[in-house]
């Protein structure tokens, strides 16, 4: 870590612009000709993949998509390109060599600001669109840049919106009922990927994603009790997604010959294995691996969820003075 922190010392001072972490995440900040512009880190697990943000108007007829896909292929540097209203974020493409990351950076920096300045767009806020002066903002884990009166109005909407939601009851039943709902489509990604002989991390996901959210949609918020019970659920309905997969097999290899149908099936499951009819290692040796994928994708999921119920309001303004920011969420969480 210590030299990535190097890397990006030396990235920033290259770049002219100032380093600041905030909310440990590298962000580079500062001024290109007329425009504020923000350089961070897209993913921790990716350190040199940086995005470029930038907020401006047009001042006359807007960009095509058509040119932009243009300016994207233009130049080797640019790993993707996009604009969502007044906001156009630049994708920089990877790489561990320090001198070719700051002249892939340099080089989308400049052609992005030659881009808009060529176009007609002037700077402005994110939210109103006003040629005014602007600041950035970490918010959760993204980034924006806007003046301070629409900061301070999504400030006080985050925060009201922030205190309903810490003043709802937990609903623990309805919770389990929803996380039930959600774990099925969990169920169902693995039956899925089973079907088509492989065993994906992916279900870990789909499955901790849908059981989490079905919880704190009918709970009314996701705490440490809704978290826990939300796990244990996700943990027995692995074995149900997984002993359906085997009664599907039954079915689809004896069931005919047998005369057995799909509850038969499912109900023998423990029968056949004690019988050997299903081989024990290949029984056990699926359910593990099965586990180990589910775990492995559904453990850093839950860990995002939770970081993101404790941090997901915090908001730190980019170039404040401090190194991690003046956090402007006034202690709500």
């Amino acid at each position: 870590m210590a030299k990535v922190e190097e890397n990006y010392k030396a990235l920033a001072d290259g770049l002219h612009l100032k380093l600041g972490v905030y909310d440990k995440r590298y962000v580079l900040y500062g001024r290109r000709e007329e425009y504020e512009v923000l350089l961070y880190v897209t993913s921790s697990s990716y350190p040199y993949q940086f995005s470029i943000a930038v907020t401006a108007r047009p001042t006359g007829d807007p960009v095509s998509q058509s040119d932009m896909k243009e300016f994207k292929k233009k130049y080797l540097s640019v790993l993707a390109f996009n604009q969502d209203g007044n906001r156009f974020v630049l994708d920089v493409k990877a790489t561990g060599n320090q001198r070719k990351l700051l002249e892939n950076v340099e080089e989308c920096l400049t052609v992005l600001i030659d881009f808009l300045g060529e176009n007609g767009y002037e700077p402005c806020c994110q939210f109103c669109g006003q040629h005014v002066e602007t600041a950035g903002y970490m918010i959760g884990s993204g980034f924006l840049q806007a003046c301070p009166e629409c900061m301070e109005k999504m400030l006080r909407d985050r925060t009201a919106s922030e205190v309903q939601k810490q003043g709802r009851k937990e609903n623990l039943l309805a919770g389990l009922v929803g996380a039930f709902f959600g774990s099925l489509l969990g169920v169902a990604c693995i039956l899925i990927f089973s079907q088509l002989g492989r065993v994906a991390a992916i279900s870990g996901v789909v499955m901790a994603c849908c059981t989490l959210k079905g919880y704190e949609m009918l709970a009314g918020k996701l705490t440490k009790k809704g978290i826990l019970a939300s796990i244990l659920l996700i943990l027995f309905m692995v074995y149900i997604g997984d002993r359906l997969d085997w009664t599907i097999f039954i079915v689809r290899e004896v069931g005919s010959d047998w005369g057995i149908g799909f509850v038969d099936a499912f109900r023998y499951v423990p029968e056949f294995l004690a019988d050997g009819v299903i081989e024990s290692g290949s029984y056990w040796g699926n359910l593990v691996l099965l586990y180990l994928f589910t775990l492995g994708g559904a453990i850093p999921m839950i860990v995002s969820m939770v970081k993101e119920n404790k941090t997901g309001n915090r908001v730190l303004r980019i170039g404040s003075g401090t190194e991690s920011g003046s956090d402007l969420s006034g202690g709500v969480y």
